[in-house]
């Protein structure tokens, strides 16, 4: 097999993982447990020990904005009609967000 074909036949199986492409952030919840806010292509993921445990399609996402500490994601009403709300520690290259709960 040539190195380019490797490459690619790499790059295949790569993209199929399920945390391809996902930027990750450590938080924490609003009862102060540990969690990955995780920023990709398709959305807003939430991870618990390393178990995705919800997902915000970008399209379902009205606004994203923050005020002082506080990082705000606003849904589209629905299933999950409430607002996220996520507390920023640090803004650098990839936010840092604290807490991370209902609003």
């Amino acid at each position: 097999m040539m190195p380019a074909e490797a490459e690619m036949n790499f790059l295949e199986n790569a993209k199929k993982l399920s945390m391809y492409g996902v930027d990750l952030h450590h938080a924490k919840d609003s009862e102060g447990i540990d969690i990955m806010l995780g920023v990709c292509s398709s959305g807003l993921l939430i991870y618990r020990d390393r178990l995705r445990i919800n997902r915000f399609a970008w399209p379902k996402i009205l606004k994203i904005s923050y005020k002082r500490s506080n990082f705000y994601i606003k849904i589209r009403p629905g299933e999950n009609a409430d607002s996220v709300l996520a507390s920023i520690t640090h803004i650098h290259r990839g936010a840092h967000v604290n807490s991370l709960g209902k609003y």
